[in-house]
């Protein structure tokens, strides 16, 4: 599942661990993604979307 929210709404499941960052790259906005990984987190399907999303993180930032 990926999620858009403000930071202040993400803050306690970030601290507990329910959610995590799926990236450490930061973009200067109102809202941010988030990523709640299953127990599948090591296919090859999640880690091709997170690479894509990192790809299209970067571009957008240059």
């Amino acid at each position: 599942m990926l999620a858009r929210l403000s930071y202040i709404y993400a803050a306690n499941a970030l601290v507990s661990g329910s959610i995590v960052r799926v990236i450490d790259m930061k973009l200067a906005t109102e809202t941010a993604y988030y990523a709640v990984r299953s127990d599948r987190r090591g296919s090859s399907k999640v880690a091709a979307f997170r690479s894509w999303l990192q790809e299209q993180m970067s571009a957008s930032n240059t």
